[in-house]
């Protein structure tokens, strides 16, 4: 008796047909999403080259920055070479892309999208730009008068330095805009360079890419806003060495409000820096000038028993001696400060 097979039964002859015609191109997909484009044994190089767009603000106490950056990468994958005297566009998913990351972000957000342009000669260019928060590890000892380095760093996990090496493009390589929105800072120019990162001292070097730029903070903000009123609120605390010993009141109250007042600059201060484990030049001066304020208060206490005692001429005297030696002593921590 004759077999017929029936219309769907020739449906799925012909789709396993047409499924195993498609599978050595299926593979040869995978393999190009899957391996590098360089023999093993070799080095994959991939250039990079960055524009500096915007920083927009830098955040002290969360020892933190915000950005706005536009990230070039090239490589060279010959199995994407075609015939034609244009580029062809594909997704970032149809080529071989090490998974990269930039350790040091907090939270970004990419603007253009997943792809690549491929030559015809198989050069592969992918371009993002990033703008969200980066960390920075901020050195404050110096503060307000530091300078700190702001950091991308591009971190290929997944890949080893013998398989593969970051290095800038052999043309210009970064740069930057020439106004950046962070007023309270002066920036040099966006610097590149290849290095090795490691997760923990024994573990294996993975390929990394480090965009740098250097801060100098604008100390002229500082000083109208935290300096010129300091020094104000010490000259009060010198005012009482001009009043007769025998105003008592007067004279122990004025140093007493000069403490008050320095505290709550204290408190300010803790507003615009980390908790830190260790001292700032601008924490350094407050307690400097603490101490010159404590010592007036000690002075004007024992000026009141002096006077107490029928000591005013002597009180006198040493008020004199004490109107020099005060700003004296004030200039001296002002100028161990900033200066050393």
């Amino acid at each position: 008796m004759p077999v017929s097979l029936s219309s769907r039964a020739f449906a799925r002859l012909g789709a396993l047909l047409l499924l195993g015609s498609l599978v050595p191109g299926v593979r040869a997909a995978e393999d190009i999403r899957a391996t590098r484009p360089d023999p093993p044994g070799t080095t994959t190089v991939i250039s990079l080259g960055a524009y500096l767009i915007d920083i927009l603000s830098v955040n002290d106490a969360d020892q933190s920055f915000d950005a706005d950056i536009y990230v070039l990468a090239r490589w060279h994958d010959p199995r994407l070479a075609h015939e034609g005297p244009s580029a062809r566009r594909l997704g970032l998913d149809e080529v071989w892309f090490p998974r990269v990351s930039v350790v040091n972000a907090r939270a970004t957000d990419s603007t253009l999208p997943p792809e690549v342009r491929v030559d015809p000669d198989g050069t592969v260019t992918y371009r993002q730009r990033t703008r969200g928060t980066f960390t920075a590890r901020l050195d404050l000892r110096d503060f307000p008068l530091d300078h700190q380095t702001f950091r991308f760093d591009i971190v290929a996990p997944e890949m080893t330095d013998e398989e593969l090496r970051f290095e800038p493009f052999p043309e210009r390589a970064t740069a930057r805009a020439e106004v950046l929105s962070a007023g309270s800072w002066h920036f040099g120019p966006l610097q590149g360079e290849s290095r090795t990162f490691h997760v923990a001292p024994d573990a294996p070097g993975r390929p990394e890419y480090v965009l740098s730029i250097r801060g100098d903070r604008h100390v002229r903000y500082y000083v109208v806003q935290l300096l010129l009123p300091l020094f104000a609120v010490v000259i009060m605390a010198w005012a009482p060495f001009w009043l007769d010993p025998t105003v008592v009141p007067s004279r122990l109250g004025i140093p007493i409000t000069t403490m008050l007042t320095l505290i709550a600059f204290r408190f300010m201060l803790g507003s615009l820096v980390p908790k830190l484990p260790y001292l700032t030049r601008l924490d350094l001066l407050l307690l400097g000038s603490t101490g010159l304020v404590a010592g007036a208060i000690v002075y004007m206490a024992i000026s009141g028993r002096m006077v107490a005692l029928g000591r005013e001429e002597a009180m006198r005297r040493y008020d004199r001696m004490a109107r020099v030696a005060f700003p004296l002593a004030f200039l001296v921590v002002l100028a161990a400060t900033t200066l050393v």
